[in-house]
This record gives C-alpha cells, structure tokens and sequence, in this order.
C-alpha cells in the first residue's frame, strides 16, 4: 500500500443520499473536518510534509528548550537502537508482564480436562422470558455463555445482558457474607457488620417462628417476578401453611400492562408470542420488540427471518413503528411516525375506526367505541394506507403494542388482531405461567398500604431494589424502615440492604439450580457451572425454608418439581438427564388457538379513558423506559454495559434526556445542558438533555437504572436517577412536566452525586480550565458526556450502503453502481452535492508479488466474513460477545472521551436523509476486515503486524512496541492501542481481584499497556476446530468455526466461513448481487464484505 498513488476521491457530485453521524456533524461539516484533521496535532499539511521525511522522532536541545529541535533526525533504525536501549535500563525496576507461580492440581477433578472446554445446557431468567443458553467452562470456571440452538426463546442467539452475565458473576463488589444491621433512631438499620451463616440461620428461624404465630399474617414477601415453577409451588406451599401470608411482585421493567390487557380482552393472563417470520405486515405501537420487550431475543430471530433477501426477486416484511423516541426497533423501522406516548393511543382509536368504517373490520361492539376518535395531528396516510396494509394482511399482520402503554390499549390491540384474522397464524396465546399474579405496580402498592397500616412486622425480600426503582409517590425507603423485621437476599449491599436488618447473599443464576418457563410454555433447567463464590442462597432456598424445609437445597428442590410434573415419576432420572443435555424440559405449551375476544368490556375500558392534556414546551411529557445497556439498575456495576455505546445516541457511562430539535429551540437548550424536570407533588431530576433526531416535540425520553449510589465500585455516581419523578399512576409515561435550566449554584450543589471522571481531551488547555476531576465542561458549565461515534470518520466516503426493495430490483448492484435517480434535494428544490454512493471493486495488482493472489491460498483455508446490513438490529449483541470471549477491557469515561475505546467490533450508525426530525437510519458493525493488501503491515518497524498463511492479518502481541503506526495507516480505524494497563484500571496485576481474574478466557492473551490489538477472526476458535477435525480424522467442513460475534447474533446478520469451500454459507453470501467491499477503492482487498441494507417501504406513503 505504501508504493502506491494515494487515492483521489472524486469530488463531490449528485446522486445519493446525505449520511450524517450527529445533529453537529450535519449542522457544520466544516467542523466535523476540522474534529478529523485534529489528528494530526501540527496541521494536515505539515503531517504530509513530514511523513515524507524519513525521520522518525527527533532530539530536543534540552529540557528547557521547548521550541528549540535538534538538526540530527532519528531514522528507523536509530529509533530501534533507543527503544532498546530504554526497555534495557528500565527492564529491572519495571517488569512489564507480573510474575507468576502455578501450581499442579494434587487431585484431579474427575470430568476435567486441562485446556478442554466443556458446555452445559442451562436458562437465563430475562424479563418474563426464559432465554436458553449453553455455557462455555474452562475446567469448572465458566467463561462465556452463547444461546442454545434447541430452545425456542434464543434458537442459537442472545443478547447484551446475556453475554454481559459473566461479568455480573465475577463482580467483585458482590457480597460475600451475611450482614446485620443494627436498628437506627431515625427507622431502619444501619451499621451493618459480617456474620456467620450459623447467625443468619438461627436469626432467620426465629423471625420464622414469630411470623408464623398468627398463620403469617403479619409476614409479607416481595420478590422479582418469576416464571419458575418450583419458585410458584414453593409460594403455594407457603400458603397453604400460612394462608394469611402474602407475597407481593415488583421489578421496575414489567408487563403488568399487558397482562391486564390480556385479563380484558379474554377474562385470563396469557403471554403473547407474535411469529415475526410469518408475518407481512407489521405495526408496532411504542413497543421496542427488538430491544428491551419481552422476547426480544425470539423476535429478532424471527424479524431477520422475515426480511432475508438471497436475490432481488425474494420478498421482505414491512414494519411501521408509531413511537416517541428512536429505539432498536423504531431504528429498523420502514415508516416510522414520531409521535408521543400519550397519542399513541389515540392513534390506535383512529386506526381502528378507519378499518372498521373503510374497510369494514368487524369489531362488533368495540366500533361504537372507537366511532369518536380523534385523528388531530395525525398524517392522513398514517390511517389509511397502514389500515389498507393491515386489512389486506389478513391472517400475515401483526399489531403489537409497547409494555408501557395503558392495559385498554393492549385490550384492544388483541381486538384488532382477533378481527383480522392474525390470532392463532401470526399470533398465538399461551396459558401464563402464573394465572393468578397480580400486577406488579398494584401489587406493591397494596404492599405499600399495608406497613402504612403496621399491618407487617415482617418482610423477606428476594431480589430486586426496590428502595432505588419503586415508583416515587409510595415512599418504600420509609415504608421498609418502619417494618421491624427485614431481610433482603441481593447479589449485591444496594440501597435495599442498607435499611434492611440483614442483608444475605443471593446465588447467581450461573451458581445454583433452578427452573424457568419461557414465553411459549418451555420449561428449562438452570444448571449450576460453579459453586457460589460466596456461598450465596438461592431464591427457592430462602422459599423452602420459610415454607418448613429446615435444611433445602436448590438441587432437590428443583428435582421435586420435575418429578412431580411427570405423568410416571419412575422416569425421573431419564428425564432429567435429558434436560440437562439438550436444556428443554420437554416440548412448549399448547397454545390457545382462536379465542374471542370480550368486545363489551374492552368497549368500556376504553370508554373510561380521560383525555390527555395538550403537550406544549411549558407542558411537557416524560416517558420511562428500561436502559437498553442497564435495564431497570440490576446491571449498573457491570463495566462492559455501564461502558457499551448507547444504539441511539451512542452515549458512554451515563443517561441523557432525549428532547427533539423543535423542543430545544424552544426551550433554547442544547446537548449536554444541565436541567431539572419538575412533576407537582412528586419532586425534580437533574438531568443532561442530548438533541436527538426523531425524538417526538415536547416529549423527553427517559431510561431506567442509572444515578445509583450503592451499586459498586464501577456503577457508583454515574448518570443520574429518574425514578424521583415516576410515579406509581404513571411507570410508563406522564405530563404536566416543566424543565428549566440550573445555573452554577446548583451545579455545584450537583457535584457531589457525581463521578469524578479525571481530565478530558475536550478540555481547554489554558491553566485556570483544566479541572480534572470536574463533571462539567469549565468554560460552557455543560456536563461532560463521552461519546464513541464521531470518534471514527470516513470522510465522506461510501460506507453504509442502502437501497428499497423497489431500487434494489431495478438495480441489483446498486452497491457498486448507485442508482442515479437516489438524491435528496434542499428545501428549495436545489440537488444537495454529496459523493456518490457506489463503492467499485477495481481489480488491484499485489504489491509483493503473486503470493497474495487468492490462487496462492488454493490449498489453505481462506477465512471470510460478511455482514448482512438488512438484517442487523444494531442490539450490540455482538459487540458484549467479541469483548468477553477476546478479553477486551472496559477502559472508563475518561479514554473513551479521549478516544481510547477498545472495542474489537463496534456497530456505527448513521442517520440517512435531510430530515433532522424523521430520519433513517442505518447500522454497520466494524472489525479488522482482514486486508490482503494491509496497509497496517508495511508501515510496522517490527513486522508485530503481519500476513498469515490462510489470510488473516495476524498480531504479535510480544513484538509489539506500541509505535501506532499500524493505526494511523488503517482506513477502517479499527486497530485499538493499550495506553494503559486497562484490566488492572490503570494499576498494578497484583490489584486485581481474583474473582475478575476468574472471567478471562484462557485461550487468548490478556494484553499489557503498549501494546495494539484487534479483531482476528476469533483465531482459538479457529485453531480448536482445526484440532477437533484433525482427532476426529476428517477435513473441516462448513460451520465448524463459529466466532463470537457470529455465535452472539441472534438476527444471524454474520457469516463466516472458507472463502475457498464454494458451498459454503459466506462464498454463498459473498456472490449476492448487492454484496460490496468497504472502501474497495483504496485496494485493500478486505475479506470482510457487507450486503447492502434494503429498506421496504410502502410507495402508497409518499417520500
């Protein structure tokens, strides 16, 4: 590469769509180049000039001499002999790897096999669904966790948190022992000191036998909710020994609101399994099905299904989406209306008296209830062409409506389904695991009522925290310091444990045994991997004794279950055996079928709607909504999430406001503004608003799980509580919210809640404005927010590129050759002068010879990847993945704002059209793509860097000297560099602690400050199928090497393979008529190739 003519990039012309990054990089191109060129610290053109020169660094006079540079130039070698000469002198006082000492087993574990993995089938409980896993073990140490190909919830994929629940195990700020508190003046307990189990054991009898005197009536129990069986039979058990007793649910992100809905429509709970891979048709109403619902893993399995494309004359879905702000699913969205989460309903009323009227939907006696519905602001197409998809969908739609909305939405929903035909084709009922639950909200809220009363003396929780999350207006902090007698079973001393009397461990899923139902019926059992690190109890532990069992373990309780699941409980061992090997407990439940839906009571809840208020800038909505990274708080001291880029706003280690672009001229805001939220009678945040496009006016979005002061080491102060203004009338959404701008006294007041960051690269660098640990920015006041996405620019050159279906049928190789009638246009009509999309292919001769001609690698492997752009969600799935199974570290708030991420893989997204307020958008997941022409390879002084036999583009970690100049020459930008020693967060090894030692994958190099990494095609996994074929005396075959991201993905966007098997599914996907090379144009060669993204959208809409 380094021989050849740089490339000219043609100037700029009409013929395509405007691709943007960020609200600023649209607003002023001109900076955004200036943020690129900053690179280069002397300017641009001296970077040039200089790069001609042959010297590598040069000598200053002396220290004091700043300006003054020595004549003499430091050629390459040269800089070799000092880089040698300075590792010498410093090589005793400062090792650079740590010492270690190993010592041989004294007895072998039976079963184990030094350097074998092993997987077990278990089940990951994730928010009312059961996700299917298998779990990678490294001679009893689990290490990585993938999905379970034979469970129906994750058919082989995960998700974020999944991948992520390793790092939740290896916490090191986890309990470690039972703790009691000691009753405070003020209510409540506090001065928690450690105890023995013996202590909690004897203690917990006790506050047993008392609550047990008058049949339990005093005694309450509050736990997550749950879908396992044996939690359920242990709840009737204790209810049929203390039939006064009460066990109450709660967890901040539930489908209470669905599940009423469900009890509306049809006089029962029922979960709601839509077949997205059945269904033509789509609406979603303010449900995020791909991101933070429940089944979102199963949905985006069977969503990709539905829109793969093998030629331009397959068929695709469409999805409409009406929500308030971007989220995963909106992002993928064919037509998207923004619209706020109080009018979403209103939108259905309409769309539902236009079926019924126009299209002549029988609604029966639900039509007279949606005859008056008002259609004010919303887009006449909006109605009638989503109406007339939908009617002549019938049995192929396939209307789902978001958790947070009202239960009389989701009543009706299920109404509309019903009438047209969807029920029991693209929508199936299943009975619900827990028939009798009550809703989570109404539930705590009795529980509430209850203390208030001193109706309890006693209360156990399991899980949760409920002291952070509970909505604001049921004041739980005081209603729990008031009871007498409190325990809590956290994996963590949260804000619960604190006021609780004692705080006991609680086993992680990966630590215990237990069971859970899925979604469709299936039941799973949760296979422990280890031992609990800290002996912790298990949730149907603290059940059984409470129930009578003196001494349960989870291992025979979960065993009682099964058995007395089974029509011949002889064949227990059979069948248990069998579930632990394929992790399914039998088949899924039978669903209902056709059910009618009860029109006259979903008529009358609707007829019991208020009319919201009209929304102004002076009256504004909020809504609440699970963090896709944190969902509800439960993961804010996991640093992979706490740092994993937001899908939208790609915002690091913190929450935002979003707030639209009308909205903030109004309020004359800008991103990074500090501003406080006020709801009457509840109280205020203080939050950072962020300018987002798409975000609907007057409504600001809000995510769930940050501002925790009590969630460890790596979550404490970062980001910032909602909770203080959601209320128990209002989870999902509310009005009547004011916001003002705080001024300087009240950010100071602020700054004690807030993580002290250290310096940022933004900051100015005169004396008086560097202020290290400041959370604001010292000359705007505004908060320091770090951000990932125009960390990586491409100078506007062809790199996510789409097309509709209609486009792609007219022009199948639109990647290569755009389309020449794509173009926005300005507001007056003008063409907009932007690049041209096409990224051509040009043949390019090697620059060493033939030996990197692909005839070269006949007879060797020739690993690929390609990335189907159609089907990727942007879930960052992937991306947890590639960190966990590659060992790359979190790095902080501080180097990501300096640019500093190491992320391996990262998912960029782009924001597509001129239309600040209703753009598209478009994901493109980024790694080494592998170059047979590497320009990384010719420009390192030490060949760290270099060409494997079958391709790869192999890293030397031990040669490695940190120059960076394989970073600088890569045009991907996806080469990462170790400034510090980011596993030990900038310390020593011996710092560590050995819980975090314990999640590292044995298979790859843990990296040391100084040295560059990326991604390598998961090259254990590539060399552990080589072994297994060669002991299995066969050649590899297709499927063998599946790499992490590959593996993690469950929309099965990647594909890997040998290039040079013809057959194979990624030579298959690389011979797609839309399939292209990222900047081809320079001659890398990549082997990593994209299909370009195909949009569906309905030509009825108009542009």
């Amino acid at each position: 590469m380094s021989r050849r003519e740089p490339h000219v990039f043609k100037a700029p012309e009409d013929g395509a769509k405007v691709f943007w990054k960020s609200l600023e990089d649209k607003a002023n191109p001109a900076a955004a180049q200036k943020r690129a060129e900053s690179e280069f610290p002397l300017g641009l053109e001296e970077a040039k000039a200089s790069s001609i020169a042959s010297s590598l660094v040069k000598l200053r006079k002396s220290k004091d001499d700043a300006k003054g540079v020595a004549d003499a130039s430091v050629g390459r070698r040269g800089f070799m002999f000092f880089a040698g000469a300075s590792a010498a002198l410093f090589a005793e006082g400062c090792a650079r790897r740590p010492v270690e000492k190993i010592l041989p087993y004294s007895k072998a574990p039976e079963h184990v096999l030094p350097g074998t993995t092993s997987y077990y089938a278990s089940v990951i409980p994730q928010r009312g669904d059961a996700l299917g896993v298998l779990v990678e073990s490294h001679e009893g140490r689990p290490t990585k966790i993938e999905g379970n190909p034979a469970h129906p919830s994750s058919r082989g994929g995960t998700d974020a948190w999944t991948q992520a629940a390793i790092y939740d195990m290896y916490d090191p700020d986890r309990g470690t022992t039972p703790l009691k508190g000691v009753r405070q003046p003020q209510g409540g307990f506090g001065n928690h000191t450690p105890a023995t189990w013996a202590d909690f054991d004897q203690a917990f009898s006790e506050i047993l036998r008392t609550a047990q005197t008058d049949g339990g009536a005093r005694l309450r129990i509050l736990s997550e909710s749950t879908t396992s069986p044996t939690f359920l039979r242990l709840r009737d058990a204790i209810v049929a020994k203390l039939p006064k007793a009460q066990i109450h649910f709660w967890e901040a992100a539930h489908d209470g609101n669905a599940r009423e809905g469900a009890r509306t429509a049809f006089g029962q709970l029922l979960d709601v399994v839509p077949s997205y891979d059945q269904a033509k048709v789509i609406l979603s109403l303010d449900s995020d099905f791909l991101g933070t619902e429940t089944g979102s893993t199963r949905a985006s399995h069977g969503f990709a299904k539905g829109r793969k494309l093998e030629s331009s004359k397959d068929d695709m879905n469409r999805l409409y989406v009406v929500e308030p702000a971007f989220t995963t699913t909106g992002m993928n969205a064919d037509h998207r209306l923004r619209l706020a989460a109080q009018d979403v309903e209103r939108y259905l009323l309409a769309l539902a008296k236009e079926l019924s009227t126009s299209h002549k939907i029988d609604l029966g006696g639900v039509a007279a209830a949606v005859a008056k519905a008002d259609a004010t602001g919303i887009p006449e197409k909006w109605l009638k062409v989503v109406a007339t998809e939908l009617a002549e969908a019938r049995a192929r739609g396939i209307i789902v409506a978001g958790s947070r909305q009202p239960a009389r939405v989701h009543a009706l929903v299920h109404a509309l389904n019903a009438a047209l035909g969807n029920v029991g084709h693209t929508v199936q009922y299943f009975p619900a695991a827990d028939p009798h639950q009550a809703d989570p909200t109404a539930s705590l809220k009795q529980l509430a009522a209850d203390i208030e009363k001193n109706a309890v003396n006693t209360l156990v929780i399991l899980g949760g925290n409920p002291v952070y999350d509970a909505p604001a207006d049921l004041k739980i902090a005081d209603r729990i310091k008031s009871v007498l007698q409190t325990v809590h079973l956290s994996s963590h001393v949260n804000e619960t444990a604190e006021v609780c009397g004692w705080y006991v461990p609680r086993a992680h899923v990966l630590e215990a045994w237990g069971d859970h139902r899925a979604v469709d019926g299936t039941v799973s059992i949760q296979q422990p991997l280890i031992a609990p690190l800290f002996d912790g109890r298990a949730d149907i532990e603290i059940l059984a004794r409470i129930s009578g069992d003196t001494a349960p373990k989870s291992f025979a309780l979960v065993q009682q279950t099964v058995k007395g699941s089974l029509s011949i409980p002889a064949s227990i061992t059979r069948t248990w055996n069998e579930a632990l090997k394929s992790g399914v407990l039998g088949p899924a439940a039978r669903p209902f079928g056709q059910l009618e839906a009860r029109q006259t009571e979903i008529a009358a809840a609707l007829a019991q709607a208020k009319p919201a208020a009209a929304l102004s800038p002076q009256s504004l909505e909020v809504t609440f909504a699970p963090c896709p990274k944190l969902l509800d708080g439960r993961h804010a001291n996991n640093p992979l999430l706490l740092e994993l880029p937001d899908p939208v706003t790609k915002v690091t280690w913190d929450n935002v406001a979003f707030i639209s672009v009308g909205t903030a001229k109004a309020l004359n805001v800008e991103s990074g503004r500090v501003v406080r939220l006020s709801r009457e009678g509840l109280g205020s945040i203080d939050i950072p608003v962020w300018v987002t496009p798409g975000q609907a006016d007057n409504s600001i979005a809000l995510h769930l799980g940050w501002g925790r002061q009590k969630a460890g080491r790596y979550g404490d102060k970062h980001g910032f509580d909602v909770n203080p203004i959601r209320s128990s009338d209002a989870t999902g959404f509310a009005g009547n919210v004011t916001l003002r701008v705080l001024d300087t006294n009240e950010l100071d007041a602020m700054r004690p809640r807030l993580r002290k960051v250290g310096m940022a690269a933004g900051d100015s660098l005169l004396p008086a404005n560097v202020r290290p640990d400041d959370p604001f920015e010292a000359d705007t006041k505004k908060y320091k927010i770090s951000q990932t996405q125009e960390h990586d620019t491409m100078e506007g050159r062809p790199i996510a590129i789409d097309a509709t279906l209609d486009q792609y049928r007219k022009n199948p190789v639109f990647p290569q050759f755009p389309d020449t009638e794509r173009k926005d246009r300005a507001e007056n009509g003008a063409a907009i002068a932007v690049r041209e999309t096409g990224s051509p292919d040009p043949h390019t001769p090697p620059l060493w010879g033939e030996w990197k001609e692909e005839k070269f690698f006949k007879n060797n492997h020739r690993w690929g990847m390609a990335f189907d752009l159609t089907s990727c969600t942007g879930c960052n799935a992937c991306v947890v993945a590639c960190q966990i199974e590659n060992n790359v570290p979190a790095v902080g708030k501080e180097q990501i704002w300096r640019g500093r991420e190491m992320y391996w893989l990262r998912i960029d997204r782009y924001f597509v059209g001129l239309d600040e307020n209703d753009p598209q958008i478009v994901f493109q997941p980024v790694a080494c793509v592998q170059c047979e022409e590497a320009p990384c390879e010719n420009v390192c002084p030490v060949n760290a860097t270099a060409h494997s036999p079958e391709g790869l583009n192999d890293m030397a970690y031990n040669r490695c000297i940190g120059t960076r100049y394989c970073a600088n020459n890569c045009p991907y930008k996806v080469r990462r560099f170790n400034f510090l020693n980011y596993h030990t967060s900038g310390g020593f090894y011996d710092d560590v602690p050995e819980t975090e030692k314990m999640r590292m994958n044995p298979n790859v190099t843990v990296r040391m400050r100084g040295v560059m990494e990326k991604c390598t095609y998961c090259v254990q996994r590539i060399q552990e199928a080589k072994i297994k074929a060669k002991r299995e005396h066969r050649p590899m075959k297709d499927g063998d090497v599946v790499v992490a991201c590959q593996q993690a993905c469950a929309s099965e966007c990647i594909t890997f393979g040998d290039l040079n098997d013809p057959n194979s599914k990624v030579s298959k996907a690389r011979a797609v008529d839309r399939n292209y090379r990222l900047l081809s144009e320079l001659g890398t060669r990549p082997r990593t190739t994209y299909l370009g993204k195909i949009r569906n959208p309905n030509p009825a809409m108009g542009a």
